[in-house]
Order: C-alpha cells, then structure tokens, then sequence
C-alpha cells in the first residue's frame, strides 16, 4: 500500500499504529480513536463520512511522493513511543510511583 486509508466509525487506531510503524502515510475519518493523527504530521484527517473529502486527500498524497515520504517517515517515528520496549518501562515507572515503590 502507498496509503492507508481508515474509515472505522469507532476503534481504527490500532490500525493507525500498525501503519504509521509501516511507515505509510494515512487518511481518516476523524474520530477519537484517530487522535494520534496530526493534521499533515503523519496523515490527513477528513470530516466524518466526508468520502469527497478523503478521495481528495488520498488523491493529494497518491500525486505527490515528498509528502507521501514526510508523513510515512513521521508516523515511523511517531511509532516508536508505543514500542513494548518504550511502553513498559514508563508503565512500570508510572506503577512503581503509585504505589510508592519507586
């Protein structure tokens, strides 16, 4: 795939994840499962159902291959903070100071 493009009423952002570490750009509905997507960081968000919206959007990427690479290369990096390596230090950290252990 060149683009993802995800159009899930609710959840997608797993989706999301898996692509921005693929390194593809994204196109989405926004909802609140899409709030990792900044607007021209790693994708482009379009209105709800809004599909004149999101065929512009993936017309837009599709045409221009700079823009492809800049939000692919955003999401790759913007990926990493969900790797396990990253997530379970800061979630082991995080418990350790709530239970006063740290």
């Amino acid at each position: 795939a060149n683009v993802v493009l995800i159009t899930h009423h609710q959840g997608g952002s797993t989706v999301a994840l898996e692509t921005m570490a693929a390194g593809k750009p994204i196109v989405a509905w926004k909802t609140q499962a899409m709030e990792q997507i900044r607007v021209g960081d790693v994708g482009i968000l379009v209105s709800h159902r809004d599909r004149v919206g999101a065929a512009s959007a993936l017309q837009r990427i599709l045409e221009n291959e700079v823009l492809a690479k800049q939000l692919g290369d955003a999401g790759r990096k913007r990926s990493e903070m969900y790797r396990i390596e990253t997530t379970i230090p800061d979630w082991l950290n995080t418990y350790r100071q709530v239970s006063g252990t740290a």
